[in-house]
């Protein structure tokens, strides 16, 4: 089985940890379209 999880932010990286954690053996695709991954929503003013 395969999933994507389209943006690697916080909570997606959370998701395919939970993913993993769990057992899940399939694949895991992670897409985000910004450079960084694991950073949320930034404001900056």
């Amino acid at each position: 089985m395969k999933v994507a999880i389209y943006g690697a932010g916080v909570s997606g990286l959370a998701c395919a940890y939970q993913l993993e954690r769990l057992g899940f053996t399939g694949q895991i695709h992670l897409y985000e379209e910004k450079e960084d991954i694991g950073v949320g929503n930034l404001w900056m003013e």
